[in-house]
């Protein structure tokens, strides 16, 4: 949870826009939400890989015993390919544990600022800019919203850490504009400032 990835220049916000601010960190149910989501995610993308994965084995394994009758090397070959299934779901569970409540921050709690030309962080009196593409992804549920800063750092928002439910509304929508494009169709939606996608007519966050 340590690393970051290199300040920008800060940029001017543009004319008549309010930065979005978040103080504090989230609660420590929160960041268990966010593991949970971070795997859920994962876990979704690696279902069809390892579907076609077994799928392959299998195929191998009656090729293999239509030619030469020798079960003991079509079960090896089943077992290698369950083993590769197996250090994928592993590495993402290890992922997701590196979504960690940073002590520091709670000692030391950040200030963000969250606008269209990107975030800042001020901490401990030094001041740190970026532009939105410092950021690789994002995912958010309703509770919580997780940033990935490159790599492997995680920095998780919730609502308590914004002044009222419409700064969280906000901070959801420009997250999703920025970083993930609409939930319904997959609509790139950076540039755009209305509250539906303007390809399938979904609310925005």
């Amino acid at each position: 949870m340590n690393s970051e990835p290199t300040p920008t220049p800060e940029k001017p916000e543009p004319p008549g826009e309010l930065p979005i601010v978040a103080r504090g960190v989230a609660g420590s149910e929160d960041y268990r939400r966010a593991a949970s989501l971070f795997l859920l995610h994962k876990t979704s993308r690696l279902k069809g890989l390892g579907q076609l994965a077994l799928l392959l084995g299998i195929a191998g394994m009656i090729v293999y015993l239509s030619v030469t009758g020798n079960l003991h090397v079509a079960t090896t070959i089943v077992m290698v390919v369950i083993y590769i299934v197996a250090l994928a779901c592993l590495e993402f569970i290890v992922k997701a544990r590196m979504i960690d409540r940073p002590f520091d921050y709670v000692q030391n709690p950040p200030r963000w600022e969250f606008s269209s030309t990107g975030v800042k962080l001020e901490r401990n009196h030094e001041l740190s800019t970026w532009t939105w593409s410092a950021f690789p992804t994002a995912l958010q549920s309703d509770r919580v919203v997780v940033i990935h800063f490159t790599p492997p750092t995680y920095h998780v928002f919730s609502r308590t850490m914004f002044e009222d439910d419409e700064s969280w509304r906000r901070f959801r929508a420009l997250v999703r504009r920025q970083l993930m494009g609409c939930e319904q169709c997959g609509y790139t939606l950076k540039g755009s400032v209305a509250d539906t996608c303007p390809e399938c007519g979904h609310p925005i966050a």
